[in-house]
């Protein structure tokens, strides 16, 4: 008999899978208590949205299950469908995370989604009228040719037969494959920032027949690294003079500069305010517990839990900037006080330093124990930023006397 491992669709939980020689049985039972899971209910049976899979899964052999998911991972890589990650020494592509196992959700409970998401994006709707008034949620099926159409829409005056392009950061970018997939289906080329050029306030793409005339660009391109000449000058991804020949008007740019003032990290903290200003009512679906920094209550809470969350930049996309905080490193002082002697404290954690903490450096004053000093113990593929800031405190008349003991 041989022992297997699939991933269930509990919160982290596997089931373990037992392969006899009838190759059956793939999925068993596991245990379940003190947590809320997905697929078993009380007892460990299946839950009755699960019930029907979970017979077809455990008439099912394991070749047979390792097979369809061979042939999904060959699949998505024939049609290209992958991702990079930057800074991987794995490599820079790889296939899209897909399950074979599904996560299945009842009828009642994608209702409540369902009434959840439309409460916030009638919300959102209150907020931005001018952007969203004459917008709404609408199927995926025919995007491609929506967009094509509304890039078409936004050509400049005069051009009869425009020529649209999409312009992408290049094959190493995470969203690759979007970009040449909406590419595909509208029928456009997709082009990199070196593939155009500026003559005269006008854009070209270069072809082998020679430079063609470009008029509408669906740029995939941030704004800081559109242009070089009027963001930032080390783009090496933009098009240099693009913004003066949008200013002309001899090319169009969607989205255009600055359109993303709904696509924010720091939306999301509010809007469950926005439920509750403009809708009168309280958010169906919450959300997940979220401090925002420049709130003065919400940045004490971060500063006395930073070890229970995870920090994420606002102006950052994805998982860019992101600070988990039970792998962050902090600076713990140890310091003389008259007729008590040496107390060292973590301030951050407001404990005293036990074995745990690491002294990195020892100096006479903060000049000679700066944060490029000293050693740091860890593994080779982790990094470590340190800062410090010292700020030094008149006393307080009215704070009582430090004592031994203390």
């Amino acid at each position: 008999m041989s022992t297997a491992t699939v991933t269930a669709t509990g919160a982290g939980a596997s089931a373990t899978s037992h392969t006899g020689s009838s190759g059956r049985e793939l999925f068993r039972p596991y245990p379940i208590e003190g947590y809320f899971d997905e697929t078993l209910g009380e007892g460990g049976s299946p839950r009755p949205h699960y019930a029907r899979f979970v017979n077809r899964l455990n008439a099912m052999s394991r070749a047979e299950f390792e097979s369809k998911r061979r042939a999904v991972d060959l699949a998505f890589m024939r049609q290209g469908i992958t991702f990079n990650v930057y800074g991987d020494s794995q490599g820079s592509e790889r296939i899209f995370p897909f399950d074979v196992v599904p996560r299945i959700i009842p009828a009642s409970e994608w209702a409540h989604i369902e009434n959840g998401l439309i409460q916030r994006i009638t919300a959102l709707k209150r907020t931005f009228p001018e952007s969203f008034e004459e917008h709404g949620v609408r199927p995926v099926e025919s995007y491609p040719a929506e967009l094509l159409r509304l890039l078409r829409y936004v050509v400049p005056a005069g051009v009869p037969d425009p020529t649209v392009v999409l312009l992408t950061p290049g094959s190493y970018n995470s969203a690759y494959f979007e970009h040449t997939y909406l590419a595909r289906q509208m029928g456009i080329e997709i082009v990199e920032g070196r593939d155009l050029l500026v003559r005269d306030q006008h854009v070209y793409t270069r072809t082998t027949k020679g430079l063609k005339p470009v008029h509408v660009i669906y740029r995939r391109i941030d704004d800081d690294f559109l242009d070089p000449l009027v963001f930032r000058r080390d783009s090496a991804l933009g098009v240099p003079g693009l913004i003066n020949a949008y200013r002309a008007g001899n090319v169009s740019l969607a989205n255009s500069i600055g359109t993303g003032v709904a696509d924010d990290k720091v939306m999301y903290h509010f809007v469950p305010r926005m439920i509750r200003y403009y809708l009168d009512q309280d958010p169906i679906l919450p959300n997940v517990p979220t401090y925002l920094a420049s709130e003065d209550a919400d940045r004490a809470y971060i500063l006395d839990h930073i070890d229970e969350l995870v920090v994420k930049a606002a102006n950052e996309a994805g998982g860019y900037g992101m600070l988990k905080g039970t792998q962050a490193t902090h600076a713990w002082v140890e310091v003389y006080l008259p007729n008590v002697g040496w107390r060292r404290l973590d301030p951050t954690n407001r404990q005293p330093v036990n074995a745990r903490y690491v002294k990195v450096a020892v100096g006479r004053d903060y000049a000679d124990v700066s944060p490029l000093r000293g050693t740091y113990r860890g593994t080779a593929s982790r990094k470590l930023a340190v800062e410090v800031l010292v700020t030094r405190l008149d006393p307080d008349p009215a704070a009582p006397a430090v004592t031994p003991g203390f």
